[in-house]
């Protein structure tokens, strides 16, 4: 599985709950330029406003490219729901914590 078809199966999936909206971000097919430096793959809203940014990483996968952690950091600051997701589980999770909200945003250390 690449990168590209698990960022289309976490889509999917989130997009089936009625409380979360998200959509790709990256679009590399275009000359445009679109979005913010380290962006995250998927992007969107859930129910009560807050924004959502999720990157998306193959399993075993650690490497971030220089602006991605500063940019989920600045994202978890201002109040989004941030996370790195290996799987559909781990996209949920990210929304939907099982453990307490700040071990949640302990994924970047993973």
């Amino acid at each position: 599985m690449t990168e590209t078809e698990l960022t289309k199966q976490i889509i999917d999936a989130l997009n089936q709950h009625p409380d979360i909206i998200v959509w790709r971000l990256h679009v590399k097919r275009t000359r445009i330029s679109v979005g913010k430096a380290g962006a995250c793959d998927i992007t969107g809203v859930y129910k009560d406003g807050r924004r959502i940014e999720i990157e998306v990483k193959l399993p075993g996968n650690k490497k971030f490219e220089p602006d991605q952690v500063p940019f989920m950091d600045q994202m978890r600051q201002a109040g989004a729901i941030v996370g790195v997701a290996h799987s559909v589980d781990e996209a949920f999770d990210i929304i939907f914590p099982k453990e307490h909200p700040a071990v949640c945003s302990k994924r970047l250390s993973k």
